[in-house]
């Protein structure tokens, strides 16, 4: 997926689709010394080869962590 996927799906996980509007970007608008890559997946090859890759899909993990911020905020609230 790339960072434009990410910033789409953390917009729908809050439920703001209607309220923040999410545009693509070219790497070209943010110069920078280092080079990007084209995507942000990982993977780990070993465990791959090995039938042992419990890597989740990142919607789900990107789920979670969002469900896990928004309970610990509503915790720090009361």
């Amino acid at each position: 997926c790339s960072r434009f996927d990410i910033a789409k799906k953390i917009v729908e996980l809050f439920g703001k689709e209607n309220e923040i509007q999410v545009l693509p970007a070219s790497s070209s608008e943010f110069p920078a010394d280092a080079q990007r890559s084209r995507s942000e997946m990982l993977c780990n090859r070993m465990l791959q080869l090995r039938g042992m890759d419990l890597m989740r899909p990142w919607e789900d993990a990107l789920t979670s962590y969002i469900q896990q911020l928004s309970a610990e905020a509503t915790q720090l609230q009361k």
